[in-house]
């Protein structure tokens, strides 16, 4: 049986989460509609992995870019694993 390819992150999608998470933590922001776009991403089916790539890639982003996927996959992983034994 032929092995399926190692999943890899499209960098357009890495940079757009990460510009996401990056302009929620500026006080400039408008936290609601980044909020809103930040959930419209979680409706892709890899954006965990990407997430998790994000939160992985050590020095390739900013520590608090970083935190910030991780907090994001903690909550997304949380909510689905309350929905599944509901």
């Amino acid at each position: 049986a032929a092995m399926a390819a190692p999943w890899a992150p499209s960098p357009d999608g890495v940079a757009q989460i990460v510009q996401l998470l990056t302009e929620y933590r500026s006080p400039a922001a408008d936290q609601a509609q980044v909020w809103a776009r930040l959930q419209q991403c979680a409706a892709i089916p890899d954006f965990n992995s990407y997430l998790v790539h994000i939160l992985t890639a050590g020095t390739a982003h900013a520590v608090e870019v970083r935190q910030g996927a991780g907090l994001l996959l903690k909550n997304n992983l949380k909510s689905a694993a309350a929905w599944r034994s509901a």
